[in-house]
């Protein structure tokens, strides 16, 4: 490779290596805004973020705090590993095997954060008072932000096969030389 590339490498790296934290911070900070302190809507001088179109019911709170925690713990489990694969190519380390296992490990959490979501979206909707009289499982929500998600997710774990199996193939035949 040559030395501009690892250099654009390295500083694409850089920024994901910032970039993540800050996703994860907000990652974090949201549910628990609108979860624990009552803030569905953050102003911005002439603009606002909403966070959910409605409350959470008082009552119901922790229901939804506890659906939402699988899903939340799972998705930075997938940008822990994100950030230690670009951590890697930092390092210079793009095609080594602990890479691709990142890779390979980020794509299956992010996956399971979209089936996390979709599994808590019952609870997490009666939390926040759209229905009071039907079962929880009537009311799963799912979007094609998830089909969406699960889709790249399994794209990506298969290409991580694709790439382990590339590296194995190029050691193979160095070791003739």
């Amino acid at each position: 490779m040559s030395n501009e590339k690892q250099r654009r490498i390295r500083q694409y790296s850089l920024c994901m290596m910032w970039l993540i934290p800050a996703i994860a911070f907000l990652s974090v900070l949201a549910p628990t805004l609108y979860w624990v302190g009552d803030v569905d809507v953050i102003w911005f001088g002439d603009s606002n973020l909403v966070l959910a179109q409605n409350p959470p019911l008082k009552e119901r709170r922790l229901v939804g705090v506890i659906a939402v925690a699988p899903a939340l713990i799972v998705w930075l489990m997938a940008l822990y590993q994100l950030f230690a694969m670009f951590r890697n190519f930092h390092a210079g380390l793009v095609f080594a095997l602990s890479t691709i296992r990142r890779l390979r490990t980020y794509a299956l959490f992010a996956g399971l954060t979209a089936l996390f979501t979709i599994a808590g979206s019952g609870a997490r909707r009666w939390a926040q008072g759209e229905f009071s009289d039907q079962p929880l499982w009537t009311h799963i929500q799912i979007s094609p932000e998830h089909w969406l998600l699960i889709f790249t997710a399994a794209i990506f774990y298969f290409v991580s096969f694709a790439l382990e199996w590339a590296k194995d193939y190029k050691d193979e035949a160095e070791s003739y030389i």
